[in-house]
């Protein structure tokens, strides 16, 4: 290739395209690849190039002040290196219609692919692999399973890859149930379900032993029909433990024990309906005060109307978890509140 090379420059000298007194070193350049520094490109700057490197002649002439360019003068091709292929790449794009030399973009990896094009411009990857379509590369990309671009909690960890997409956190998992500490409802136990029946918060896995309140029904009237056909406080005991197994609707004596331990702080029914009230199951209050409809069943909770003088008792839950005294509201069968289930 050497001798080649020196064939050629030998060639253009005696065509009288390079004398050995043009071989003067220019001031400074504006352009990669005026190799000569004379403020044009041309054959003579291939030329600089190839005696520079088999000639021994000097090297092409540094940038001028204030010229910003992001390849040493005489990398025309960007690869980071200034060699044969870039005096080639010089004549092709005079004389063969190939780009010009490169100039504002750079080839940091020295991949062959020039930066403003490369899908990861600080490591090499030739392929340009991109599993997930982001336009970010597979070995620069921090989320290679997603869209590295979309980051709703603003903690510099992409949604598909945060283990806590909604919430700020540094992904700490002491669990590793990759669900992020910082919104794991039971961080010390493993359950990447966060399944939580009573939706207290505290997740099932996590759940203390010793809990009362597992959940609640939906809210209803004074007339309880949870099941078809099975009126009362038969059929709310029959979903309770189809929702929630192993419990039945509390009592309120279970009620007024789980709100003292804690357990009724943001409860919600299994529909997500914040609750802020319950009917009270006293199995000893007389019938009236357990919307009870004489005229018909004849048992508590079978009553939604104020026809009669059968009412319901009910207590209402406050923010802090604690229940209100016992109420009774003439005429409240009417209203819509909710039954617990408690454990059996």
């Amino acid at each position: 290739m050497q001798r080649n090379a020196m064939i050629l420059s030998a060639a253009l000298l005696s065509f009288g395209l390079c004398t050995p007194s043009q071989a003067g070193v220019a001031p400074c350049a504006i352009n990669n690849c005026d190799s000569n520094g004379d403020g044009g490109r041309d054959i003579s700057d291939a030329i600089r190039i190839i005696g520079h490197l088999f000639l021994g002649d000097p090297p092409p002439v540094a940038y001028c002040d204030g010229v910003n360019i992001a390849f040493t003068n005489g990398d025309c091709n960007g690869d980071g290196n200034i060699d044969l292929s870039d005096g080639i790449r010089m004549l092709s794009w005079l004389f063969g219609g190939l780009p010009p030399p490169v100039e504002g973009v750079g080839d940091s990896d020295g991949d062959g692919i020039a930066d403003d094009k490369d899908n990861c411009p600080l490591d090499a990857n030739a392929g340009q692999e991109d599993t997930d379509e982001d336009t970010v590369g597979n070995v620069c990309d921090v989320c290679a399973s997603g869209n590295d671009t979309l980051d709703d909690d603003k903690d510099g960890f992409p949604d598909a890859c945060d283990n806590c997409p909604a919430v700020g956190n540094g992904q700490t998992d002491m669990d590793g149930d990759l669900v992020g500490d910082a919104c794991d409802n039971c961080p010390e136990v493993a359950n990447a379900g966060q399944e939580d029946a009573n939706s207290d918060g505290v997740g099932d896995a996590c759940q203390s032993s010793s809990t009362i309140y597992v959940g609640s029904l939906t809210r209803t009237r004074g007339r309880w029909q949870f099941v078809p056909g099975v009126l009362g406080l038969a059929g709310a005991n029959m979903l309770c433990n189809e929702k929630f197994p192993s419990s039945q609707a509390c009592t309120i004596e279970q009620l007024e024990t789980a709100s003292a331990a804690g357990e009724l702080v943001d409860v919600k029914d299994f529909d997500g309906n914040t609750i802020n009230t319950f009917w009270v199951n006293r199995p000893d209050a007389p019938g009236d005060r357990q919307c009870t409809d004489p005229s018909r069943e004849n048992i508590p909770w079978t009553y939604q109307t104020a026809h009669i003088a059968t009412h319901g008792e009910f207590v209402d839950l406050n923010e802090d978890g604690s229940l209100s005294e016992i109420q009774l509201i003439m005429d409240h069968c009417q209203a819509n509140r909710w039954v617990a289930c408690c454990k059996s």
